[in-house]
């Protein structure tokens, strides 16, 4: 009886790492199908698209029955939260339901749908993980199947004559070349390190300012709160500070070759031409909507995508503003001060795996939603990083004794390794 239940456990993991892992991989695999349908048939197919999303939710669901077995009240909390703020809003706001529901038939552009299935099960399925090796390894293979559907992506445009949406397409590949780095500072294997590399030049290349802050902010926090050699942390800030004067002496050389590279693969660089024009700095627009939001912020809120209802379609930029407007000073102030504590734990966390997975996803979805995008899109990343938030707060009695030796034994390997 006791090898029947470890095996179903071991089962139960890997079928909610699979699962969670489509679904912060789906976006670049998904478009990387669209776009080679238009290259090779001159036409959009949306059949494909249906297919992608029917066999993602057909997982997600799949998963959804194993984890409500054993929901915990303090699982469900949120996800109850959540559905009664989008009843409120729908039923107090109703000039907000434009942007939440299309159709019912529209399993694709329908917002409740990109929060309920495809956005905030991933709370749930994590708060069910304990294997955490087991779900950064299957994330692995995800991430390298991510770049190279990027990489696809990337040279269908090219062939079109076509340039890809630079902010969509770098952000996409933004938690696979964390994902990939990351498996090469713990792994030490050439193959990450590559495809980290390559996924971050592309990025550079062909993507936005935002995805590349994220990923130095990524690299950045790996070194503070993941290198356990007090000398390796030296070593990387003495490597940057030449790095920064290397660049700073040698900058019209390096510019120079940067654009000959862009023009002879024909890619029109957003990065570099805001180096050209001077305007790396600028905010693109986004201290307007910050002003035009402020002056509506009151004790109440505006409800669930108020900030579009305000702007005319515009989200806020800032998840702490987008709060504020939506939730209103008092909860909005209660909710930015629970989100920052559980930050924090999440940062502290004596668990190593945890804490690893927690800064990618940190770097991937929170950084982000601080410049662009909303958590009430399609972000699973920000919410199996909330979810791992609360498994810092609450010590739930969910791992099987056999897990404790595992660790043990993993953590061990590790240190010998280092």
């Amino acid at each position: 009886m006791a090898i029947q239940m470890k095996d179903r456990e071991t089962t139960t993991q890997k079928i909610l790492s699979l699962t969670l892992g489509a679904m912060l991989f789906f976006s670049p695999i998904t478009l990387f199908v669209n776009v080679l349908l238009i290259y090779l048939f001159w036409a959009q197919i949306s059949i494909d698209s249906l297919i992608l999303y029917g066999a993602q939710l057909i997982m997600i669901v799949v998963s959804l029955g194993i984890v409500l077995k054993r929901m915990k009240l303090n699982t469900m909390l949120f996800p109850l939260f959540m559905f009664l703020a989008f009843v409120v809003s729908a039923g107090v706001y109703p000039e907000t339901q434009q942007y939440m529901f299309t159709s019912w038939g529209d399993i694709i552009n329908n917002k409740i749908y990109w929060f309920f299935i495809y956005a905030l099960p991933a709370f749930l399925f994590i708060r069910r993980i304990w294997d955490y090796d087991r779900l950064f390894r299957y994330m692995l293979n995800f991430a390298i199947a991510a770049l190279l559907c990027s990489l696809g992506t990337l040279f269908v445009y090219l062939q079109l004559e076509l340039q890809p949406g630079y902010m969509n397409f770098s952000y996409d590949l933004l938690l696979p070349t964390i994902v990939l780095l990351f498996g090469y500072f713990t792994k030490r294997k050439t193959v990450y390190l590559v495809g980290g590399l390559l996924g971050a030049a592309t990025m550079f290349f062909c993507g936005a300012r935002g995805p590349i802050l994220c990923l130095i902010a990524a690299i950045v926090l790996f070194i503070l709160f993941l290198s356990e050699k007090q000398s390796s942390k030296v070593l990387v800030i003495l490597i940057t500070m030449i790095v920064v004067v290397l660049v700073l002496v040698f900058w019209d050389p390096i510019m120079q070759m940067l654009y000959r590279f862009s023009d002879a693969i024909g890619i029109n660089s957003r990065i570099l031409e805001k180096i050209a024009d001077g305007t790396l700095a600028d905010d693109s627009g986004r201290s307007d909507v910050h002003a035009e939001l402020q002056q509506q912020l009151n004790i109440l809120g505006h409800g669930l995508y108020g900030d579009r209802v305000i702007t005319g379609g515009r989200y806020a930029h800032n998840l702490f503003l987008e709060l504020m407007v939506e939730f209103g000073l008092l909860i909005g102030s209660c909710l930015s001060i629970l989100l920052i504590v559980m930050l924090f734990h999440g940062f502290f966390t004596k668990d190593r795996e945890k804490r690893l997975l927690f800064i990618a996803f940190f770097s991937a979805s929170f950084i982000k939603l601080m410049m662009s995008s909303s958590y009430l899109s399609k972000e699973p990343a920000f919410y199996a990083m909330l979810g791992l938030c609360v498994s810092c707060l609450i010590k739930d009695d969910t791992k099987p004794r056999e897990h404790n030796q595992k660790h043990l034994l993993i953590s061990l390997r590790y240190r010998g390794r280092r």
